[in-house]
C-alpha cells in the first residue's frame, strides 16, 4: 500500500468530501493510498495556531462552494490524529483542471472511495511512499472492522 501525507486541516477535509488534492508535480501512480495526516507541533506557536484557524476558514469556504459539509473540529482532535494514517482512498486521476473550489493546481489528484479509520500512528514522507508492512496490517484490520 502506498501512502500520501497531507497537512491538516486538509487531510480532515479529505475525510469529509474534499474531492481533489493539489500537488506541485504529476507522476503519482493511481490506486489505493493510505491517507496520512502529517505531524503537527505539540505546542504550536501563536502564528502556527492562527495559520491553522485561517486554513480552517479557507477549508469551510471551499467546502461551502462545493456543497460539502465539513464538521467542526478542535485543535486537540486534529493534533490527536496527526502523525497517523486516518483513512484509505483511491487516487483515480491526475488533472490540470478540476471544477472543485478545492482545486488550485498546478496538478490535482482526483480522490474517490475515501474511508475513515481510527488513527494508526505512522511516520509519513514527501511524495508517494510505501506504508510499512506492520502498519499496513493494522490499517487493513481497522478497515475491515469499520465495514458494516
Amino acid at each position: 500500500m502506498r501512502g500520501i501525507s497531507v497537512r491538516n486541516p486538509w487531510a480532515w477535509a479529505i475525510l469529509h468530501g474534499k474531492p481533489v488534492e493539489n500537488r506541485g508535480r504529476p507522476g503519482w501512480p493511481l490506486g489505493e493510498y493510505a491517507l496520512h495526516a502529517s505531524k503537527m507541533p505539540a505546542k504550536p506557536s501563536e502564528a502556527q495556531f492562527y495559520e491553522l484557524v485561517d486554513e480552517m476558514q479557507i477549508v469551510r469556504s471551499m467546502a461551502e462552494r462545493d456543497g460539502i459539509k465539513i464538521p467542526e473540529i478542535t485543535w486537540r482532535k486534529l493534533h490527536a490524529m496527526s502523525g497517523a494514517i486516518i483513512g484509505v482512498m483511491q487516487i483515480v486521476d491526475c488533472v490540470r483542471t478540476h471544477p472543485s473550489a478545492f482545486y488550485v493546481g498546478p496538478f490535482g489528484l482526483v480522490l474517490q472511495n475515501v474511508r475513515r479509520i481510527e488513527p494508526v500512528p505512522c511516520k509519513g514522507s514527501l511524495g508517494p511512499w510505501v506504508v510499512p508492512a506492520d502498519v499496513e496490517r493494522v490499517v487493513r484490520g481497522r478497515l475491515e472492522a469499520s465495514q458494516p
